[in-house]
């Protein structure tokens, strides 16, 4: 499947602070995306503005408002922050695998197929990070396994800096060759080890994608060719090496004012063209 065939898909991530947070999974708002080319949805919303709309009561409606729209809500972005960690030893861990799974239950009441999920937060030392690594290991193949009895598919995303997931050891370490567990390819993440060598190693355990660009020194969530990837040869390594066959999602700031609903198709078949 050639990279101009692949669906495209966005996070709706990007409509914070462009968009009211009751309006950001609103019908209408699905359907700008899909009238402007993207197909496929990723709900990644922070924790409050999730209280704040119905997902949390009625998951359902956000599945329902997607397909009528003409769209495939494709994943949810599981939330992460430094007390929301599963890598924690002890309580707060365990009180962050029980809440991922809350999530992850709404997200198969909603149709969603994937749920992307943080391996860790940061800063993790380096006399830390064995530990850190088997806690992640075993959190997510309970996830997994959790995940897999309700019909959704976890992928574990690649993190910059001092987060577990930095590298395609490291993240295959934490797959632990376990079916029920996939990658979410991250292209502005690696900081460690460059995109193409994640992608050969990692290969066909990449399931879905966030698309963006970097300055190779911290994530910048740029939309592509803002920053430095090789987006040819990365596009053709997920072709070959990894299989890949869609969605292209880009996960970019809305901080930047040119870039709007249209510009991730626009972009998507540009950056196929190259």
């Amino acid at each position: 499947m050639k990279p101009a065939e692949w669906p495209t898909g966005a996070s709706l991530s990007f409509d914070t602070g462009r968009i009211e947070p009751e309006k950001r999974l609103s019908e209408e708002t699905l359907r700008d995306y899909v009238k402007n080319g993207v197909t496929y949805l990723e709900l990644s919303l922070s924790i409050p503005a999730l209280e704040q709309t119905y997902f949390e009561k009625n998951p359902e409606l956000y599945g329902e408002y997607s397909i009528r729209a003409g769209a495939t809500p494709w994943s949810f972005h599981l939330p992460f922050s430094q007390e929301i960690d599963i890598s924690l030893p002890g309580y707060p861990g365990k009180e962050s695998v029980e809440l991922d799974k809350k999530y992850i239950l709404l997200s198969a009441r909603a149709g969603i197929k994937v749920c992307v999920v943080h391996p860790s937060s940061e800063p993790i030392a380096d006399g830390d990070r064995s530990k850190r690594l088997k806690i992640s290991r075993d959190a997510l193949r309970e996830l997994a396994e959790y995940a897999e009895g309700l019909g959704v598919h976890l992928a574990v995303e690649d993190l910059p800096r001092t987060c577990l997931g930095r590298t395609s050891a490291d993240i295959l370490y934490l797959l632990d060759n376990n079916p029920a567990l996939s990658v979410c390819f991250d292209t502005n993440h690696l900081l460690m080890e460059d995109n193409l060598t994640f992608i050969k190693n990692v290969g066909r355990k990449i399931v879905t994608l966030h698309v963006s660009d970097y300055d190779f020194i911290d994530e910048r969530h740029l939309l592509p060719l803002k920053g430095k990837n090789d987006w040819k040869a990365i596009l053709a390594s997920l072709e070959k090496d990894a299989g890949y066959r869609g969605p292209f999602l880009y996960e970019v700031s809305g901080r930047d004012p040119e870039v709007t609903h249209a510009s991730f198709r626009e972009n998507h078949m540009a950056l196929a063209a190259l």
